[in-house]
């Protein structure tokens, strides 16, 4: 696979930890293209792996958030950026119905712009105490979604740096205690 640079197709290298040490360069030299290659490989596993994440915190009845526009708060950047996976998970399931949770676009401005979903991530009442999806965007792999939990499925995985993510609760759980949710992200290009 190929990247292309300056109209040259050039090969991508391989996210991976390497350790670079001192000697690796002589004083006063050029960097090998081994080292060179080290270096991209660090940078692209830095860039693959590590990401910012955002918690919304639902402590208590979830029922007690349902269509609270924002509980928790706004999620604010000023770059463009792209979801890179996200996470939920419920401490003790209730006696019947979901917790569904929304993500919703809206402008600086304040204009919503819709749902980032296409299918809402939500827990059910046959989940288990403590049980967690985690799926990562990027490489589109599911990781945990445990029974009792609708994996989400994003139809905006890119916001804009005049946008906000707004959360919302849209419906809560009979009797569910502590829903949490995270976002990882990273910067994009424009």
């Amino acid at each position: 696979m190929g990247c292309p640079i300056g109209g040259f197709n050039m090969t991508a290298v391989t996210d991976q930890l390497k350790i670079i040490q001192q000697e690796s360069v002589d004083a006063r030299s050029a960097v090998s293209e081994g080292v060179a290659t080290d270096i991209a490989a660090n940078q692209n596993f830095i860039f693959n792996r590590v990401f910012p994440a955002h918690i919304w915190r639902y402590n208590g009845l979830t029922g007690k958030f349902t269509s609270n526009i924002g509980a928790d708060g706004p999620m604010l950047f000023y770059y463009d950026w792209e979801i890179a996976g996200f996470a939920y998970s419920i401490n003790t399931v209730g006696s019947a119905s979901s917790t569904i949770f929304d993500l919703r676009r809206y402008t600086m401005a304040g204009a919503d712009q819709g749902s980032i979903w296409s299918t809402k991530p939500a827990v059910d009442s046959t989940a288990a105490n403590f049980s967690a999806t985690l799926y990562n965007q990027i490489t589109s792999t599911t990781i945990s979604n445990p029974t009792g939990h609708t994996l989400g499925v994003l139809s905006t995985p890119q916001i804009d740096a005049d946008e906000q993510l707004i959360p919302i609760v849209d419906q809560g759980m009979t009797g569910g205690l502590d829903f949490f949710f995270w976002l990882f992200y990273r910067a994009r290009n424009p």
